[in-house]
């Protein structure tokens, strides 16, 4: 028994080394996966490896076995790697793991221009819509990065965050307004033509009534084929 633990010690050292090499990490995050449990100790300690490709093999191959004492390591390495692919991967990892502690920190990944669009999916697979209210800060903020960084964001969560916006409607300004009107012409689906024909009706400003009304129109259009 005592030998079968040492060989098996053994086989996940060797294939952590190989996640060093690009040529061999695929199989070597194959293997880890089916070591499985056993493996994830020797995998939290590579994930402050000083080589960035061990700690991006030991990131996916953490994902990928889903184990949650995974999950406070992989948030740091989200939030403090230098290695933009490592960051990646460790996004990746949160949303395969699926637990609720990485909501947050993806969302705030998504301000990340690196990171952007892999915590959105991430997010995607977890809960969307908690992402809506912070973005939507950020969106009506003074800095123009800022705002732009937001509606990005945003647009990546595409239909899972459509009707919650117009939700949000009646507490915006009007630019903020309009601009959740193009995004739902642009990402909605029929589910949002009933909230948009409400949203009309409540609009007390002519401009947003109008980009209402093309919004719900190019829905309907769409609805048609």
């Amino acid at each position: 028994m005592e030998s079968n633990n040492e060989e098996l010690a053994q086989e996940i050292t060797d294939q952590i080394r190989a996640l060093k090499d690009p040529r061999t990490r695929g199989l070597a995050v194959y293997e880890l996966e089916r070591r499985g449990k056993p493996a994830v100790k020797a995998l939290l300690k590579a994930l402050q490896h000083e080589k960035h490709g061990l700690r991006m093999g030991a990131a996916e191959a953490l994902g990928k076995i889903g184990d949650r004492r995974a999950v406070t390591p992989l948030i740091r390495c989200l939030q403090e790697d230098e290695n933009d692919f490592v960051r990646a991967k460790a996004a990746e990892a949160l949303g395969r793991i699926g637990n609720q502690r990485a909501i947050n920190p993806l969302i705030r990944a998504l301000k990340d221009k690196a990171v952007r669009r892999i915590a959105a999916r991430a997010l995607i697979r977890i809960a969307p819509r908690r992402a809506v209210k912070p973005l939507l800060k950020e969106f009506r903020g003074r800095s123009p990065e800022k705002s732009q960084a937001a509606a990005e964001a945003l647009e990546l969560l595409e239909l899972w965050v459509v009707l919650d916006l117009i939700k949000a409607l009646p507490k915006e300004s009007m630019r903020v307004r309009l601009w959740i009107t193009e995004f739902v012409g642009k990402f909605g689906d029929w589910r949002a033509i009933e909230p948009l024909q409400k949203a009309i009706v409540k609009e007390s400003d002519a401009t947003v009534r109008a980009a209402l009304r093309k919004a719900r129109a190019k829905l309907e259009a769409d609805q048609k084929w």
